[in-house]
């Protein structure tokens, strides 16, 4: 029905031109496939943003979490050579 050409590097004006990346196979869709090329565009966009969102929120809890340990752990250490 449709399908992605090679997306490059996601970059930031990637989701702005998704239409672009987006091919709807007219022959198999017959009627439907206009309104087909202004619908998949707008749900893959919807789509990456539901993904993206809890990953990126999740790789900064983690983050956060890292850098707390990290820093509760080498404190100590800093003290004892600083004395």
């Amino acid at each position: 029905m449709f399908c992605f050409a090679v997306l490059p590097n996601v970059e930031q004006g990637l989701l702005a031109n998704l239409h672009n990346y987006v091919q709807i196979n007219a022959g198999q869709l017959g009627r439907i496939a206009e309104r087909c090329k202004r619908i998949v565009p707008i749900a893959v966009d919807r789509a990456i943003v539901e993904l993206i969102n809890p990953i990126v929120e999740k790789s900064v809890t983690t983050a956060c979490m890292t850098t707390h340990e990290l820093v509760s752990k080498v404190r100590p250490l800093h003290r004892k050579n600083s004395t």
